[in-house]
């Protein structure tokens, strides 16, 4: 029987991992994800709804003697726990932008992690988002989702030494 001696180098895996986990994680949660095309140049009209964005940067592990989840995700808490397969979850960073027509905006969850979206206001409170999300200077994942108040996107990040970490974006 043959075995193979030589697997693709582990950044490969790692991306490929990253990039499956979260094309899963979105088909799981129900978000409707669409590609679309960048906005025109007279798009850019920076125009305020006066809707924020929140980003968080999570922790997930399980922790048998005392399962948490922070008050700013106590609404999605039982959804997340179901999904991802954790009981605990720690907020390891946080950071809320106005949300504008057509304009990009970084928001920086955790040290590591850095968010850069590009908003474009659908109807009502919904809006579609061209998310990239950076480890460092490295771009992760590259997509488009629909994003309103009662429906947040959650991005299953890279294993960390205690856990698993999750990015949430909600409008809010």
């Amino acid at each position: 029987m043959w075995i193979p001696t030589k697997l693709p180098p582990p950044p490969m895996r790692n991306k490929l991992a990253i990039l499956l986990g979260c094309l899963c994680l979105l088909g799981l949660l129900g978000t409707g994800c669409t590609r679309q095309s960048p906005p025109s140049a007279a798009a850019t009209n920076q125009k305020t709804n006066g809707d924020r964005i929140w980003t968080a940067l999570l922790l997930a592990s399980n922790n048998r003697q005392h399962p948490t989840a922070p008050d700013e995700i106590s609404d999605f808490a039982e959804r997340m726990r179901h999904v991802f397969g954790y009981n605990s979850f720690k907020l390891l960073g946080e950071s809320t932008k106005e949300m504008s027509d057509s304009a990009s905006r970084w928001l920086i969850p955790g040290r590591d992690f850095s968010v850069r979206i590009t908003s474009t206001k659908k109807d009502g409170d919904r809006y579609v988002l061209e998310i990239e999300l950076y480890k460092r200077k490295r771009l992760l994942v590259d997509s488009s989702a629909e994003l309103g108040p009662k429906s947040p996107l959650f991005i299953r990040a890279p294993m960390s030494k205690d856990g698993q970490l999750i990015v949430m974006l909600q409008v809010k």
